[in-house]
């Protein structure tokens, strides 16, 4: 359609397809969609394999002579370009902007791209050349020189400098949990003494209330608001649960945020007994025990626990003593942090130093003697 509508417009005046399909991107990028997050991944991946193409294309049209043409004293200008020119015009585009000064640097220093001179580069230096302007001849190994040095000079620089402005922290080890109610605020807080990040995000500002008086950090929002996108660092989350009591949104949120977190690293409750569905997202839980389950338990004195697996406490041992007292097995926590869930669908191997969470009956009070 963009490439009809590209031609067809160029037809009916010359140089118009650019500014034509320009403005169709616009339209389309604003008018509303239930869910877009599809839809960009499909156009990231598109750009890569049209941006790869132009790089193709244009490095098809350079030889030995224009190569040669490449002088020394170009030098300068991509020291100039790379340190003052691009820098400061970043931080002009970003003056009145509410983007953090650490994230301005980081910009600043990896954008823009070089695709962009490249393309502009090869289009005008035909142009000019044609025109019998001095000089344009060089413009096309300006142009490739360009994108080589950003090339190697943000691919072994940019990950080092995102850590030491402190934006890029790591792979993280915390746990999102979509759903505000009893049992995820107190499965969050056994998180938060296990030393793991957690947060809970939900919409209703009177379901985090409980959240909030507990000290677990929550978010406020829809969870699949492109909104969330600016406010919400997913990389801090190595799993997400989601736990509301609605069967359909806790796997529109598996559906939707795996491609961002992992196809392995979400899952969600049922949230009722009649929904024991095992599609649409692994369901937590071996037995998955529906969220309203769960809530009952709670209140009749289940609490969250772990154990520790030795090599004298195997987990066949462990097994054994969960199914006698009928608790679930939640999740395993590595001796290196990395966290895997129990659910339906998959049980993680454990080996002798993991650590297993689980969700137990209160342990039974023994009769009174006499």
């Amino acid at each position: 359609t963009v490439i009809a509508v590209f031609v067809l417009s160029d037809l009916v005046m010359h140089e118009t397809g650019l500014i034509t399909v320009t403005v169709m991107g616009i339209v389309m990028a604003n008018r509303e969609t239930d869910s877009s997050r599809s839809l960009m991944r499909f156009k990231e991946d598109l750009t890569v394999v049209l941006v790869s193409g132009v790089f193709i294309i244009l490095s098809a049209t350079l030889n030995w002579d224009v190569v040669q043409n490449f002088r020394f004293r170009f030098l300068f200008f991509l020291l100039l370009l790379l340190f003052v020119v691009r820098p400061l015009t970043i931080m002009f585009a970003l003056l009145f902007t509410r983007v953090p000064f650490r994230e301005r640097l980081f910009i600043a220093w990896i954008a823009p791209r070089g695709i962009v001179a490249v393309a502009v580069t090869g289009l005008f230096a035909l142009r000019l050349a044609d025109y019998g302007v001095p000089g344009a001849e060089a413009l096309v190994p300006l142009g490739f020189g360009v994108v080589i040095a950003t090339i190697f000079a943000h691919g072994f620089t940019a990950a080092r400098f995102a850590r030491w402005l402190g934006l890029d922290r790591g792979k993280g080890n915390g746990v999102l949990l979509v759903g505000a109610n009893g049992w995820t605020v107190a499965f969050a807080q056994f998180i938060k003494q296990q030393g793991s990040d957690v947060l809970i995000a939900d919409e209703s500002k009177f379901a985090l209330r409980r959240a909030r008086r507990a000290g677990i950090p929550v978010y406020q929002g829809d969870i699949l608001d492109e909104a969330h996108d600016d406010n919400l660092d997913m990389g801090r989350y190595q799993q997400l649960i989601a736990a509301t009591d609605n069967d359909s949104y806790n796997a529109l949120v598996c559906s939707e945020l795996a491609p961002e977190i992992g196809h392995d690293r979400v899952s969600r409750m049922n949230a009722s007994a009649e929904h024991r569905s095992k599609r649409r997202g692994r369901v937590l839980t071996l037995g998955g025990t529906p969220i309203e389950e769960q809530l009952d338990r709670l209140q009749a004195g289940w609490s969250f626990g772990r154990t520790r697996i030795t090599e004298k406490f195997t987990y066949a041992d462990f097994t054994q003593r969960m199914k006698a007292s009928g608790g679930d097995t939640l999740a395993v926590q590595r001796a290196s942090g990395d966290l895997a869930v129990f659910s339906m669908q998959h049980r993680p191997p454990v080996e002798p130093g993991d650590t297993l969470w689980t969700f137990v009956p209160p342990d039974p009070v023994a009769p009174p003697r006499g």
